[in-house]
């Protein structure tokens, strides 16, 4: 929008007596029941909620750069395919079940398209209040009614729009992009979903992955997507880290992670996201091994009470910060040149980083929940109702493994899951 700034931006307490960080001696259903234990019968990956909204609030730092002078997270983008893996462990946690017992392709994605619209729509149209507000200050004379109202056609049903003035497929609210990926291999999941053997996902897994390192040899950048230039860039992303998804719930339960090492693997995931420009190859090595790591470890173990509730809220913030973050940055930084200030602190930029995190909190608890047909209980605690990035209905727990459930990681009985994704990230 305003100076193209949405365009350029590339995107359970163990209670052990051993406290080392990797244990992995505890059985898996131990790790189960100590996660589930603040709400029987659901088991809420809290460590997963947290990874979701630490790398939300990095990527809003990113987009919202003059509002943070001097905070570039050039390797935040990866926070896109750290989504696409939690996506599909989540996803087929949910639904790899309900599918192979008959629920149709169309119900599924009726189910998606219930938890993810309405606040896509919520960030569409707060884009389209933002253009409106660069086209009438004249800070962007490429913008008009006409450049305008043709993407909100588009946006509208969720496509990515020919008609952009940034190169941009989803130019009202760029992060968008990543959305239409994430349906996209939604759609190819529960069409193809009861002939997708673990085998067939390792292939599919080795030749996108060969595909990411001949990009890599050629000198391409990995961290696309959102443009039209590397629009083929995005299905590789997508296709490689949400299989890798499911192949992580396929493979789980095989090592546990103690409380303390759950906080090691948050603090991990930040890191590995804030780190300065590293090479070409930094970005493949974590798409393609590091993040999905990250997954696995996040999966195998739950941190103490306190940052347990600590993750839920960052969870419960992740998806609506991601998909409104963007167009209220520029309506932000537009509303202050028009007092005089041009170039805004720190603390501005933390101010609106904590307002954003309310007005996510707030979202998810009435917004979301009001479009979905469901009121939050009373004394339903924020960050701990449904799935958060994703949801989507729970399978059944069976009579000799606990269930995993949740996007965000957790699923109810009336069910529903969420993916993720985030400015041109």
């Amino acid at each position: 929008m305003c100076r193209e700034r949405i365009s350029n931006e590339r995107q359970a307490d163990g209670g052990g007596h051993n406290r080392s960080l990797m244990l992995l001696r505890y059985p898996a259903d131990m790790l189960v029941a100590a996660a589930s234990a603040d709400r029987p019968g659901k088991h809420v990956y809290a460590t997963l909620d947290g990874i979701r909204g630490i790398a939300a609030a990095l990527i809003a730092i990113r987009h919202a750069g003059p509002l943070f002078p001097g905070w570039d997270f050039s390797n935040s983008p990866l926070a896109v395919d750290l989504f696409f893996v939690i996506s599909g462990f989540v996803i087929a946690s949910a639904y790899d079940r309900r599918l192979a017992d008959g629920l149709s392709p169309a119900g599924f994605m009726k189910a998606r398209l219930i938890r993810l619209y309405p606040l896509y729509l919520a960030g569409l149209l707060l884009g389209l209040g933002a253009g409106t507000l660069c086209w009438l200050s004249g800070t962007d004379p490429r913008l008009s009614a006409t450049a305008l109202v043709l993407p909100l056609l588009f946006g509208l049903v969720m496509l990515p729009s020919p008609f952009t003035w940034n190169d941009e497929t989803f130019p009202l609210n760029t992060p968008s992009w990543s959305l239409f990926f994430e349906l996209a291999i939604n759609v190819v999941y529960a069409v193809l979903h009861r002939s997708v053997t673990t085998r067939r996902l390792v292939a599919v897994v080795c030749v996108a992955g060969s595909i990411l390192a001949a990009m890599t040899l050629s000198g391409k950048a990995l961290d696309e997507g959102h443009s039209w230039a590397f629009f083929g860039t995005g299905f590789v992303r997508v296709t490689y880290s949400f299989a890798m998804g499911l192949l992580l719930f396929r493979l789980r339960g095989r090592i546990s992670v103690s409380s303390p090492g759950s906080v090691a693997v948050l603090a991990l995931a930040a890191l590995t996201l804030m780190m300065p420009p590293l090479g070409a190859w930094y970005p493949f090595v974590c798409i393609t091994v590091w993040l999905p790591a990250l997954v696995c470890l996040a999966i195998a173990g739950e941190p103490g009470p306190a940052m347990r509730r600590a993750c839920h809220l960052l969870g419960a913030a992740s998806y609506p910060l991601y998909v409104l973050h963007s167009p209220a940055a520029v309506m932000t930084e537009a509303m202050l040149a028009r007092i005089g200030i041009t170039h805004p602190g720190a603390l501005t930029g933390l101010a609106f980083l904590i307002a954003m995190m309310a007005i996510a909190l707030l979202a998810d608890r009435y917004f979301t929940s009001w479009f979905g047909g469901r009121k939050p209980a009373p004394g339903d605690p924020v960050g701990e109702e449904v799935p958060r990035m994703d949801r989507e209905e729970p399978l059944r727990e069976s009579r000799s493994e606990p269930h995993p459930t949740g996007d965000m990681i957790a699923c109810e009985p009336d069910g529903r899951v969420a993916g993720f994704s985030l400015r041109s990230s």
